[in-house]
Formats: C-alpha cells, sequence, structure tokens
C-alpha cells in the first residue's frame, strides 16, 4: 500500500498481535511514515494507549455513535462524557457516585460549586491524587496494594468501602493496610449529570 502513494490509508488493529516492545516501536515507526507521507490515516483501535500516542484527533465510538471527536489531550483532559472520561486513560479514572461511595463522593462535591442533586457521578483521574501522612490531606484513605512500574507507583486505596487507584511519582508514605491522607487536585476532577454527561467543574 505503501509503495502506490496513496491519499488515505485505513489500518485496523495492525498491531493487535504484537509484543510490547514491537508495538511501541511500531507506533514510533507509524509516527514517523505519518509525518513523512503526509497521507490520511484512520487507525482503528481499542487500545487507548495507541490512540493517544498516534492519533492527531481521536473519536471515541460507543455503540456505533461518536461520543466525541477532538485532539488526543482534549479527549484526556476535557471528556464530554462518563463514557470517553472512563475509556481513556490508565488506569482509568476512578468513579463514584453517592451511592457507591458517598464519603468520598462527598469530599470530592466540596471541590466543586456543584449542588448534590445536580450531580449524579464524579471522577478523579489517578494521577490527581496526592498521597500524604494520615489527617493531612482531604479524606483518609487504607492502601489495599501497591504495584512499583519504576518510574511511578500505583496505589491502590480504600475509602469506607469504595477501592480507587492512584499514581504516585513519589514513594507511598505507608504500607499495604496503613491509613494515609489523600488531597485532590482540581484538574484531574470532573462531574457528570443524570444523563452521563460532563459538567463544568468551577
Amino acid at each position: 500500500m505503501l509503495a502506490v502513494n496513496p491519499n488515505l490509508l485505513l489500518l485496523d488493529e495492525p498491531l493487535l498481535n504484537l509484543d510490547s516492545n514491537l508495538r511501541l516501536e511500531m507506533r514510533a515507526e507509524l509516527k514517523r511514515l505519518h509525518q513523512t507521507l503526509g497521507c490520511t490515516i484512520i487507525f482503528v483501535t481499542h487500545d487507548q494507549m495507541e490512540a493517544m500516542t498516534l492519533a492527531t484527533s481521536i473519536a471515541v465510538m460507543n455503540k456505533g455513535v461518536i461520543e466525541q471527536l477532538a485532539k488526543p489531550m482534549e479527549i484526556y483532559k476535557n471528556p464530554k462524557s462518563l463514557f470517553v472520561a472512563k475509556f481513556v486513560g490508565s488506569p482509568q479514572m476512578n468513579t463514584v457516585d453517592f451511592n457507591d461511595g458517598e464519603q468520598l463522593a462527598l469530599s470530592l462535591l466540596s471541590k466543586t460549586n456543584f449542588e448534590k442533586n445536580n450531580v449524579k457521578t464524579l471522577g478523579i483521574r489517578p494521577e490527581s491524587i496526592k498521597l500524604t501522612l494520615k489527617d493531612n490531606g482531604d479524606i483518609n484513605g487504607t492502601i489495599e496494594t501497591i504495584q512499583p512500574t519504576g518510574a511511578d507507583w500505583i496505589v491502590g486505596l480504600n475509602i469506607s468501602g469504595k477501592s480507587i487507584f492512584a499514581i504516585s511519582s513519589d514513594q507511598p508514605p505507608g504500607n499495604e493496610n496503613d491509613t494515609i491522607g489523600l488531597s485532590f487536585k482540581l484538574d484531574g476532577l470532573h462531574a457528570f449529570d443524570t444523563n452521563d454527561l460532563k459538567l463544568e467543574v468551577d
């Protein structure tokens, strides 16, 4: 296909069966080819990492309907719906409502100017949770798991029965089963209405 210098390329999950190292190399090669050839490439994938790293624009589809069409970082930072918010990101966005995690939901809601009856679901990105010593944050939680990745730690937490994940570039201030404090950064906080559409956080 490349030999005939096409104006349009359709790639349907071309990296699906490659191992992780080869996928990384091929993502870089595909990005280089796109920049060199200048042709339009439609790349179909269920791997949000591939979408984020390769695309100039992403169309997130749900049951055949485009939920949002935007640049990768716009999709990530300003998802228009709960589906988009949970689809993009690894670990995915932590979501909570007042039925399955009231203490956490109320703590997140306190960061906004919304009334409780206008919000169905609140979400917080894992990297927007800061881990601190007990009683030094917005709320306390218990460490369930710690997964070191080399550069970061993925920390599983439990807040009054609700499990969430945080990503920390610093070593967690405790071990498994310890109680620590959590603070929430506004830039990773999202609120959704009864139709699962995003509310603008003040």
